[in-house]
């Protein structure tokens, strides 16, 4: 079974679309449990970024996203 979509995106002016094909297949993977003070950590430390460091997108870090 696969799910088509079509995805239309609005970045910097450029106006996009895009076709998504979602295919269904197996996949194995391991569950793994966090501490609450990991995942505390983990969050103070992107909060941090978003706050004092002025990062505003939430998928990467600072140093990913400095300008080269």
């Amino acid at each position: 079974p696969a799910l088509l979509a079509l995805r239309h995106v609005l970045d910097d002016g450029a106006d996009e679309y895009k076709i998504i094909m979602l295919n269904k297949r197996y996949l194995s993977f391991r569950v793994i449990k966090l501490n609450r003070e990991c995942v505390r950590g983990l969050w103070a430390g992107q909060q941090q970024e978003l706050v004092y460091l002025r990062n505003r997108d939430p998928e990467r870090g600072s140093i990913q996203n400095a300008k080269q």
